[in-house]
């Protein structure tokens, strides 16, 4: 059906319907890479394998 709307639409249209399209696809995997870091942590959770996330000991040096 929304093929059927943009082939009959005007070129304005046409051009308005691609933005928002390119736009919904990147909030879709912006959400995307927002919510799969939490599943992979708490999977490693889960499994054992978290260890905090913590910063590497080397970089405290800088914060000195």
């Amino acid at each position: 059906l929304l093929l059927l709307v943009f082939l009959n639409s005007r070129a304005g249209m046409r051009r308005r319907y691609i933005f928002f399209s390119l736009v919904s696809i990147g909030d879709i995997l912006d959400g995307f890479y927002l919510v799969y870091p939490s599943i992979a942590r708490l999977t490693e959770m889960s499994s054992g394998t978290f260890d905090g996330g913590q910063w590497p000991r080397w970089l405290f040096a800088f914060a000195l």
